[in-house]
């Protein structure tokens, strides 16, 4: 048969070892006992994939001449040109695979030792099996949870979580990821929301202390990613996997006009009437019933009785007053909602509208929008002109790429974008139409806006400063080594020149924001790092560059920020460097995520390398900011106020946030403690759990990779920010007394983004 030639693409391949004893035969008289080989076998490869099957051991007189004399599949002779032995040392390479077939490959081998030939029957099995799984269970394939147990990040409810499981023989899966996640037509982006995880074994789970979710029914789909099928393939994605019902009563009512205007009967016309808009639930939609709980005149009185000339529909919660009410004029009425579901059989009421009788209602006429220049990136509003009472404005037919975009004042149709919008360069055409008491419903009124996006000469969109994390000080290509530089002594600083889309001529100002410890200086075009000398201990940072394109105070101008992060690796007394690669886990508070492992340059047995979070715990805000008070805590921070920047130690707090995690980590935990963030207690026991905020993983398949848990990072509002601390290290398997007695560094930064991708 045919072979391949000996190219090995570097593909990892988990191998499972199967020791073949294979009886060999005989060309030759010879004794079969004194001579044998052993081969591994390879059990996780599919199409597509490559791989390589390790030289065998033998007993005996050393082998040559190595050959394939026969390949076969599940028992049957297989000509395919996918299997290439090396005749002098027995090594199987695995090429070609794209189209070879599932199921057990079987390799028969030759070969010569002590000038004897030997032949060894079916001694390699190579199990291809499927790319991707057929298909995938879900156990259960729906969860119930209730909201409450959700969004209160106090709660000690253990909320459901869903399991996966696969069918058939497949590929290692490398990891699970959630594919889409729809709200009814509303699609989701879980990875900015953070609704939802699954974690690298397959379990489903709600984000406890998320504020963001809304009760509701919510379908997931799956992504399986393999070693052949990757994130942005199109094979693996698995729709409908599991159904999460959030259950709750019904939480608030709101009508998109929340006060309506009826006209009083004349004899021009007597058939005034009302009909409102649906409204908006907030809680579950199952067994929902709308019904009138009162209405309550403001104004003329002696009317009759006002409630029972109002109407709601029971399914849809739309109130309508009917002709021949005979109000007047100046009469208001406030009507109160009684909404029941599945959840809440006793209802909850909301005083939810308000309805104002008046003389006479203008029909809508001369509705325009003036045609409006905006500038690329630069916030703009457009106002319609327009004749007629009570208007209520609405986008129609509003194109995909602007949804995001532009926004509408449903009562005065102001159309409007912020700054930093994307819309394009060029012209787009957004319909409006613009309804009150007195239009038709089949011939609405619509408007036409048109915007005409010009260039704006200071946009600019990224800064960037590449890495130099590759062999030899190159870059390594990937977003996870983004911004990372490291440096081995201090004469290996160099000034970083950064990569920009701002435009030749364009006045720009550049600034360095220091975080931690380390500074920089942006000088002539380029950032050079600062404060760091041989002496000191290893220590990863980051600094805060900012660009501002324009004069302060010109609305065009554009201002963009970017952390830049520093590795200082310095051989410590011990001659050890501990080195993370990437050394920035860049994650969502709400998800969590785990680090590579680090390499120990100059450790001989890596098994024995123990680590652990210590002491010097510091946070730099980015951004996160408390939505509410909490006066149970020992020290409570007002609504809004920031999330602070600075460090947790043992005499004080400088930094209420840091101090406000620890309290929840453990109400009675010292500011000196380092529980919240630890693998070993000082007693040397495990006690990393999901109450932790972050540890270094030292089991046997961790090996020293910094975890980050999800949904612990909430002080009544999510991180945004840089978490840096000392570890101690030690080479010797040290856990107990690792916090006085190992290597202190700072190898490592954790940086928390609630828009992270």
């Amino acid at each position: 048969m045919q072979h391949l030639t000996s190219r090995l693409l570097g593909v990892l391949i988990l191998f499972t070892l199967v020791i073949a004893n294979s009886a060999c035969t005989e060309t030759e008289t010879t004794d079969s006992t004194k001579f044998i080989i052993y081969y591994t076998g390879m059990t996780d490869i599919g199409p597509s994939m490559v791989g390589t099957i390790a030289s065998p051991t033998y007993k005996g007189s050393a082998p040559s001449d190595f050959a394939i004399t026969q390949v076969t599949l599940e028992g049957e002779p297989y000509g395919e040109s996918s299997y290439e032995i090396n005749a002098s040392t027995g090594e199987i390479s695995i090429e070609n695979t794209k189209n070879l077939s599932v199921g057990i490959y079987k390799i028969s081998i030759s070969c010569l030792s002590g000038r004897q030939y030997y032949e060894f029957k079916d001694i390699v099995e190579v199990n291809f099996l499927k790319a991707v799984p057929d298909g995938i269970t879900v156990e259960p394939s729906q969860l119930k949870v209730e909201y409450d147990d959700i969004t209160n990040s106090e709660s000690t409810v253990e909320l459901p979580t869903a399991q996966v499981t696969t069918n058939g023989e497949h590929i290692s899966i490398r990891n699970y990821l959630i594919a889409n996640v729809r709200k009814g037509d509303e699609i989701i982006d879980n990875k900015k929301a953070g609704l939802f995880a699954i974690n690298n074994t397959g379990k489903i789970s709600v984000v406890k202390g998320n504020k963001e979710i809304e009760p509701g029914i919510y379908t997931l789909d799956l992504k399986l990613t393999t070693a052949v099928v990757g994130e942005e393939d199109e094979e693996g994605i698995f729709e409908n996997a599991v159904e999460i019902n959030v259950i709750s009563k019904p939480l608030g009512l709101t009508y998109p006009t929340e006060r309506g205007k009826l006209e009083e009967a004349s004899q021009q016309d007597a058939n005034t009437s009302y009909k409102s808009d649906a409204p908006v639930l907030k809680g579950s939609l199952e067994g929902v019933v709308y019904s009138i709980q009162s209405v309550t005149s403001i104004g003329v009185e002696g009317t009759g009785s006002a409630q029972e000339k109002f109407n709601i529909d029971p399914k849809t919660g739309v109130i309508s007053v009917a002709a021949g009410h005979g109000f007047k004029h100046g009469e208001v009425y406030e009507v109160t909602v009684h909404v029941v579901n599945d959840f809440s059989p006793e209802g909850v009421d909301f005083k939810a509208f308000t309805l104002e009788v008046v003389e006479f209602i203008e029909p809508i006429s001369n509705f325009s929008y003036p045609a409006t220049e905006v500038i690329q990136a630069v916030a703009f509003e457009a106002e319609p002109t327009i004749s007629g009472d009570d208007p209520r404005f609405e986008f129609v037919d509003l194109p995909a790429e602007l949804s995001n975009q532009l926004s509408i004042d449903k009562v005065t149709g102001k159309v409007s974008a912020k700054k930093g919008h994307t819309l394009e360069i060029k012209s787009y055409v957004v319909k409006v139409k613009a309804t009150n008491a007195k239009s038709d419903e089949a011939t609405p009124t619509i408007a036409e806006l048109t915007l005409n996006v010009g260039e704006n000469p200071n946009y600019f969109s990224y800064i960037e400063f590449g890495n130099n994390l590759g062999a030899g000080g190159t870059a390594l290509e990937g977003e996870e080594y983004a911004n990372q530089f490291r440096y081995r002594s201090s004469g290996e600083i160099e000034a970083i020149t950064p990569r920009t889309d701002i435009k030749s001529g364009v006045k720009v100002t550049w600034s360095v924001q220091k975080a931690r410890k380390v500074g920089a200086t942006f000088r002539n075009g380029a950032l050079t790092f600062t404060g760091w000398n041989d002496k000191d201990m290893s220590f990863a940072d980051v600094v805060i560059v900012t660009a501002t394109t324009g004069d302060a105070g010109d609305p065009t101008s554009v201002t963009r920020s970017v952390p830049v992060f520093v590795h200082f690796s310095r051989a410590e007394n011990n001659g050890i460097r501990i080195e993370y690669t990437p050394f920035v886990l860049h994650v969502s508070p709400k998800l969590g995520g785990r680090s590579n492992t680090p390499e120990a340059v100059g450790l001989a047995d890596v098994s024995k390398l123990t680590m652990d979070y210590a002491r010097t715990f510091y946070y730099y805000n980015m951004g996160g900011a408390r939505t509410e008070n909490d006066e149970a805590l020992p020290s409570p921070e007002p609504d809004g106020t920031s999330h602070e920047t600075g460090t947790l130690d043992a005499k004080d707090s400088t930094n209420p946030f840091l101090k406000n995690l620890w309290y929840k980590y453990d109400s009675k935990a010292s500011t000196s403690a380092k529980d919240p963030v630890a693998y070993y207690s000082g007693a040397g026991e495990t006690i990393a759990s999901k109450k932790t905020l972050a540890y270094v993983d030292n089991s046997t398949s961790g090996k020293c990779a910094v975890v980050v848990n999800p949904s612990v990072w909430y002080d009544h509002g999510w991180a945004n920010g840089f978490f840096i601390a000392q570890m101690t290290y030690s080479a010797e398997g040290v856990t107990n007394g690792l916090k006085d007695k190992g290597i202190k560094s700072f190898p490592f930064v954790i940086w928390l983004d609630t828009n992270v991708k």
